[in-house]
């Protein structure tokens, strides 16, 4: 027998089997959503439904009428006059004090009397005040009889501005050296002798060519001038020069010289006597090391000079090197001092 094929069934068959298979799947994973839904359209319709339940209604409760609040006020009073330095009524003088926490004020009239009442028995601190008088306090226990209590003196007087006049002052200041004092500094400091109220203030002048200077307004009055080196522009010393001066309207010039002093020296090997050269000398003051001035270098020669020294002792200190070399130097005023270390010996 020979097999007979089996039945093909048409494309389109096969088609639609496949199509409502596939419906089957989306319908139930959109069921739940649909679901989901119809639950919210339902809750939705439940609460917007008017309530059928009635609100609970109060009645107004009885109207309460309540007492007016007030102060308790005692029976007593206090009066008097107030008089002034002089004994005479002391007008618009206020009168104030404070009892069981609440403040209790008056005003004097014309003839200085005042009358407080709605008081307590107990003690009272009593402050009087009057434009033109320090406050005055007394101490009264109620009850008592009229008061009469005495103002203080009037304040003083304040006193007055001096007069703000000012002038231009000219001058110069050189130094008997022969050294340049182009951009030193110039310090008028006023002193005690000024008033008290006086309108002098500090002033701080650079010199210019040649050590003039001009200032063109500055209040009369007494002053300390003095003059102090470029390096302490700003500073209090070294003073190389100090005088008192005092200013007036029609003041002749200030010329100032110099009474600093100046050191110098030259350093030479002790090997071969050639000259020691970038070697560096600090100097300060013998009595306050504090005090420290500006360190020079040897030139090309082993030659220095330190200037800008006021009159006194000073420690002078070589180092070249891991050489270190000290002397005590004293200067004096317009001198210029040598200072000889003799040969150096370089440490190694």
């Amino acid at each position: 027998m020979t097999d007979e094929p089996k039945p093909v069934l048409p494309p389109t068959q096969k088609l639609k089997k496949k199509s409502g298979r596939s419906n089957f799947q989306r319908f139930r994973r959109r069921f739940p959503i649909l679901v989901f839904g119809a639950l919210v359209v339902f809750f939705i319709i439940e609460h917007s439904r008017p309530s059928s339940s009635e609100l609970p209604v109060f009645e107004p409760t009885e109207r309460v009428e309540l007492e007016p609040l007030r102060i308790p006020r005692g029976e007593l009073v206090l009066a008097g006059q107030i008089l002034d330095v002089h004994s005479s009524p002391a007008p618009n003088a206020l009168v104030e004090f404070i009892q069981l926490g609440e403040p209790h004020w008056a005003f004097t009239d014309a003839s200085g009397f005042f009358e407080l009442d709605g008081l307590f028995p107990g003690d009272l601190r009593v402050t009087l005040v009057q434009p033109n008088t320090p406050p005055t306090r007394f101490e009264v226990t109620l009850p008592t009889e009229r008061v009469v209590w005495t103002l203080p003196a009037e304040y003083a007087d304040t006193e007055s501005l001096p007069e703000s006049t000012r002038s231009a002052l000219f001058g110069r200041v050189t130094s008997p050296l022969g050294a340049s004092v182009d951009d030193f500094q110039l310090v008028l400091q006023p002193t005690d002798r000024n008033p008290a109220l006086s309108v002098a203030v500090l002033r701080r002048v650079r010199l210019g060519s040649g050590g003039v200077f001009a200032i063109a307004d500055l209040a009369v009055g007494h002053y300390r001038a003095y003059v102090l080196p470029a390096w302490a522009e700003g500073g209090t010393w070294p003073q190389l020069v100090a005088v008192d001066y005092e200013h007036i309207s029609s003041a002749p010039e200030l010329n100032l010289e110099l009474e600093s002093g100046e050191l110098e020296g030259t350093l030479l090997l002790a090997n071969d006597e050639t000259p020691l050269t970038s070697a560096q000398l600090l100097i300060w003051d013998a009595e306050d090391a504090d005090r420290l001035w500006e360190p020079v270098l040897t030139d090309e020669s082993g030659y220095f000079r330190i200037s800008d020294l006021p009159s006194g002792q000073y420690i002078i200190e070589l180092r070249a090197g891991g050489t270190r070399q000290k002397e005590l130097v004293s200067i004096a005023a317009k001198t210029r001092a040598l200072v000889d270390f003799g040969p150096i010996q370089l440490a190694e």
